[in-house]
């Protein structure tokens, strides 16, 4: 036997040795997972709230070896056993797993819905209960923190094992009514979860005991910035960046960011999704862009929607180009109105101030010359006025015409004895010659007739003037005889 031992040893150390190193690992590997999955300890303690509370057992749970009071937690089963007393030597232990749709249908026993009903009604119940208190039902019910987690108690029960709500405690005190409706608005409750609410759900190492339902929710994971960068060019005919033009994104109805354009194109931080572009006000001289929807794609690529016809809205790479077009120069709507100023006969008849007046404002004069004048109005009513006529003719009496959308002319009245006509836009003005001044004929003096002898001073004169003379002429005839005689 020794011999055949001894002839056996080598190999079946060689198998020992072989299977030492395969099975280690495993073994290794076994304890490394155990390891890694964190164990939490879970108590009750008695007497932390008054019997008034109906609160005898309340739970929390903490990591393994930590001194902290940590937090509070549901009993998950109503027909198993508490965990052990904050002071009891036997430690009551359990793995910590985030809560899911299966994990709560799976460790439920009884449950009064499933799947995702389940999940959602429990993470409300959680979220409403004690010590969130989301909704506000402690404060609505005046109730104490000890009566609360009881009957956020009862509404996990509710879910989780078809519990019912009892008239009594098990020491035999009533519930008051308050205490019955918060609970009924727990088990009713259609609050809207924030996205990311997570709750954990602690699973027994030893399925007498109740697993646990966390009473603390954890904190979503921050999310990762998914913002893109995005560039707009707000550019004229020819690709010049234009300043001044008011751009406004909008998200929906709401603003996200405004801006006013410069020599430089503008690049801003936008997530993933639909906007609006919003031209505010353009340059001057130019027109503004009619509102684009534009998709800002994970990637940060750029999708536009529909642009208006005649406009041009390009993207490439990121980057969106909007090109405003030049405000077309306005139609002329006025008209070219001819005044003729002439006399009888027609001839053009130079020298007259002439005056148009708009209402009360004059908007144009001028000399009439030996041709017509050009005049650009507005369609609209019009007064003529002359100021002062050419020498030797008569002003004109002011009359009104109105020029008409078409550019014919339409006179208004005009003063008797005058004459003022239009045809094709041209008005003819005759002024009257000023008329001759009649000279009145010279009427002759009436001589008086001689009366004699009646002491008429004048004759008198006459008379003595005439005998003086021919006595002198006598005197010299006398003497020029005395002298002829010697």
């Amino acid at each position: 036997m020794i011999s055949i031992f001894k002839s056996l040893r080598k190999p079946v150390g060689a198998v020992i040795l072989m299977l030492s190193i395969v099975l280690i690992p495993v073994f290794s590997g076994l304890s490394i997972q155990a390891d890694a999955a964190e164990i939490y300890q879970a108590y009750t303690k008695s007497g932390e709230y008054p019997a008034s509370d109906h609160l005898k057992n309340p739970i929390y749970v903490r990591p393994q070896g930590s001194n902290d009071k940590g937090d509070v937690a549901y009993c998950f089963n109503d027909h198993r056993a508490f965990p052990e007393s904050l002071n009891s030597p036997r430690k009551t232990l359990y793995t910590k797993e985030l809560g899911t749709a299966a994990s709560f249908g799976e460790l439920a026993d009884t449950e009064r819905v499933t799947g995702e009903n389940l999940y959602n009604a429990l993470i409300r119940v959680i979220y409403d209960g004690y010590p969130s208190n989301n909704s506000g039902i402690k404060e609505r019910y005046g109730l104490t923190d000890g009566q609360f987690r009881q009957i956020t108690q009862y509404a996990v029960w509710y879910y989780t094992d078809t519990f019912n709500m009892p008239n009594r405690d098990t020491s035999g005190n009533n519930f008051t009514q308050n205490e019955k409706d918060a609970f009924n608005d727990l088990v009713n409750s259609t609050t809207a979860i924030p996205a990311g609410t997570q709750l954990d759900i602690y699973r027994s190492q030893d399925n007498a005991y109740q697993n646990l339902l966390s009473g603390h929710f954890q904190a979503a994971p921050t999310p990762q910035p998914t913002t893109k960068e995005v560039e707009f060019s707000k550019v004229k005919a020819g690709g010049t960046e234009l300043a001044g033009a008011q751009i406004h994104i909008f998200k929906g109805t709401q603003k996200v960011d405004e801006w006013t354009s410069t020599t430089t194109s503008k690049k801003i931080m936008l997530e993933p999704g639909q906007y609006r572009f919003h031209e505010e006000a353009a340059p001057a001289g130019f027109l503004a862009v009619t509102d684009f929807t534009f998709t800002v794609n994970a990637d940060g690529t750029v999708t536009l929607g529909t642009i208006a016809q005649g406009e041009t809205v390009v993207a490439a790479n990121g980057k969106i180009t909007i090109t405003d077009n030049a405000r077309p120069a306005p139609t002329p709507t006025s008209k070219q109105i001819e005044f003729s100023k002439v006399k009888l006969g027609g001839a053009e008849l130079a020298g007259a101030q002439i005056q148009i007046f708009n209402g009360t404002q004059k908007i144009e004069e001028w000399v009439s010359g030996t041709t017509s004048h050009m005049v650009m109005l507005e369609p609209g009513q019009y007064r003529f006025h002359e100021e002062a006529a050419p020498e030797g003719f008569l002003t004109v009496t002011d009359f009104t015409f109105t020029v008409n959308a078409d550019g014919t002319v339409t006179l208004g009245a005009i003063a008797q004895g005058e004459t003022v006509v239009t045809e094709n836009g041209k008005i003819t003005v005759t002024d009257n010659a000023k008329p001759a001044p009649q000279i009145e004929p010279k009427k002759p003096t009436p001589k008086k007739p001689k009366t004699p002898n009646t002491g008429d001073q004048s004759n008198a004169s006459q008379y003595a003037s005439l005998i003086l003379t021919s006595g002198m002429l006598m005197m010299l005839m006398a003497y020029r005889r005395k002298q002829s005689t010697k």
